[in-house]
C-alpha cells in the first residue's frame, strides 16, 4: 500500500517459554528518514501477533504508522494513515491522555489518534491488511473540550474538560453511537475544582475505571469508578503534599483488582486498589537527580504486573548507560507489590535528546514481554528510532542490540503519599454526535 518500514531484526538466542526473542529497530520509513514520535499503545492477539501504532514525521507531514508482526518479528502487514496530528501523550503533562488501543471481538485492531483539528479519531483497522475499515470522530458539546481518547472493552471513550474545570467522560460503541456522556465535578473543602481524565478501562461486569488529575492545592492523582451506565460509584485520590501528580493509565487484573500508573511529584508511580476502591499498596521508582513517570502496564497469567514509562535525567550521569537525558524504563512487580526486576532501554551511546521517550508494554499468551519505545530526535540530528522487542519476563538477555541498549537499572523502590476518598459534587449528562474522519490510507 505504498509504505515500506525499513527495519533491522536482531534475533537473540532462545528466550524462555515463547521461543526466540528479538529486537527490531526502525531507522527509516520508505525512501527518506522519518522521525518516530509517540508509540501510542501495543496489543497482542491470541496467536501472539503484535500490533503497533505510532506517530511519526516525514517530509513535514504528520502520520500514523501501523505495523503487524508475527511472533517471530516478521512484518505481516503495514500501513500509514495521513491527516492526523500527533496525539499528546507526555508523561509529565497532567492533562495528556494515553490513547489506548484494543482488539475487538472480531480481532480487528482499534486505534485512537487525533485529527488535524484536534478531536479524537477512532479507527478500526483490518487485522489482515492493517487498512482502515471504519472510523469516526467525536468532539464533545459546546461546553466541553475533547482532550484525548482511547478504546477499552470494544468501546470508544472521549475525555474532556469544560470551562468550569470539571471533567467529562463520553462512551461510544464501535459504530460511534453514544452510550453515555457524563460530566463530573469534584470539590474539596475549600471549593477548588478541576478534573482532567486521561484513560479508562473496563472490568468483566462493564464497570468503567477512569484515571486523571485533579487540582486540589496542586494536581493530585485521581481514580474514579463508574458503572456501565456512567453513574458515579466512588473516587480516590493520592497525594504527598506537593504538586504535579497524575494517574496516567489503568487496567484490571483477572481478580478484578485495579492498577494505576503515572507519576507522583515527577516520580514514576504504581498503585493497586481492589474493586471497592480500597488501597492495597503503591511503589515509586526514583534515582538521584532523575524524574519520570509510567505510561502503560499489563499482566501475565499469574497477575504479575509489568509497567513501562520514561525516566528523564535533570543533570549529571545516569546510573546504567552513560550520560543520557531520556530512557524508557520497565519493571515487574508481583501481585503483592514486591519488585522483581527493573530495566532501562535506550540508545547504546550517550545522546542529548531534545524531545521525549515514549514506552509501552504488552504480555503475550506465553507470558513473554512485548516492549515498544520511541527515542525522539536529538539536537545533533540523529533520526528518531522506534524499538520493538520480544523478551522473556524474567528480565534476562540484557545487552546491546543494534541501535538499542537493554540494561539493568538500580532505581530506589519505596512507598509513597497518602490515600483519600473524594465525593462527586456534581453530575450531568451531555450529548454529542459522531462525524467522519478525513484521514486516508497510504
Amino acid at each position: 500500500n505504498g509504505m515500506s518500514f525499513t527495519s533491522k531484526l536482531t534475533t537473540i538466542a532462545a528466550a524462555g517459554s515463547g521461543g526466540a526473542a528479538y529486537f527490531i529497530s526502525f531507522s527509516s520509513i520508505g525512501s527518506t528518514d522519518a522521525d518516530a514520535r509517540n508509540t501510542n499503545d501495543t496489543v497482542v492477539d491470541s496467536s501472539n501477533n503484535i500490533y503497533v501504532n505510532f506517530s511519526y514525521l516525514q517530509s513535514s507531514s504528520q502520520n500514523l504508522g501501523l505495523i503487524k508482526f508475527d511472533a517471530s518479528g516478521n512484518i505481516l502487514a503495514q500501513n500509514r494513515v495521513s491527516g492526523i496530528e500527533w496525539p499528546a501523550s507526555d508523561w509529565n503533562n497532567l492533562a495528556d491522555g494515553t490513547w489506548n488501543s484494543d482488539l475487538n471481538s472480531s480481532g480487528d485492531f482499534c486505534v485512537c489518534t487525533k485529527t488535524a483539528s484536534g478531536d479524537p479519531a477512532f479507527l478500526t483497522i483490518n487485522s489482515a491488511t492493517m487498512s482502515v475499515s471504519s472510523s469516526f470522530v467525536n468532539s464533545l458539546d459546546s461546553s466541553d473540550t475533547a482532550r484525548s481518547g482511547g478504546w477499552a472493552g470494544g468501546d470508544a471513550y472521549v475525555f474532556g474538560y469544560n470551562i468550569s474545570a470539571n471533567g467529562s467522560v463520553a462512551k461510544y460503541n464501535s459504530s460511534g453511537t453514544q452510550q453515555f456522556y457524563r460530566k463530573l465535578g469534584f470539590t474539596n473543602s475549600s471549593g477548588l475544582a478541576g478534573y482532567f481524565p486521561t484513560s479508562a478501562t473496563v472490568d468483566s461486569s462493564g464497570n468503567v475505571y477512569v484515571t486523571g488529575s485533579h487540582a486540589f492545592f496542586g494536581y493530585r492523582s485521581v481514580l474514579i469508578k463508574l458503572n456501565s451506565s456512567g453513574s458515579f460509584q466512588w473516587g480516590r485520590y493520592r497525594y504527598n503534599g506537593s504538586n504535579n501528580s497524575v494517574f496516567k493509565n489503568v487496567k484490571v487484573d483477572s481478580s478484578g483488582n485495579v492498577y494505576v500508573v503515572g507519576h507522583q511529584s515527577d516520580l514514576a508511580y504504581l498503585a493497586k486498589y481492589n474493586s471497592s476502591g480500597t488501597f492495597q499498596w503503591d511503589h515509586v521508582l526514583q534515582y538521584d537527580n532523575q524524574r519520570g513517570g509510567l505510561l502503560n502496564l499489563d499482566f501475565d497469567s499469574s497477575d504479575n504486573v509489568y509497567v513501562a514509562g520514561t525516566m528523564q535525567e535533570v543533570g549529571g550521569t545516569s546510573n546504567w548507560a552513560g550520560s543520557y537525558r531520556y530512557m524508557a524504563i520497565y519493571a515487574k512487580f508481583n501481585s503483592s507489590g514486591t519488585l522483581q526486576w527493573q530495566r532501562g532501554l535506550g540508545a547504546p551511546s550517550a545522546i542529548d535528546n531534545s524531545s521525549k521517550t515514549f514506552a509501552s508494554i504488552a504480555i503475550d499468551s506465553k507470558d513473554d514481554m512485548i516492549l515498544t519505545s520511541t527515542q525522539c530526535k536529538d539536537g545533533g540530528g540523529q533520526t528518531a528510532r522506534l524499538y520493538v522487542a520480544r523478551l522473556p519476563n524474567d528480565g534476562s538477555l540484557t545487552n546491546t542490540y543494534t541501535n538499542a541498549k537493554y540494561a539493568s537499572t538500580n532505581f530506589s523502590d519505596s512507598n509513597f503519599g497518602s490515600n483519600a476518598n473524594m465525593s462527586n459534587s456534581s453530575s450531568s449528562t451531555g450529548s454529542a454526535s459522531s462525524s467522519s474522519f478525513s484521514g486516508a490510507n497510504n
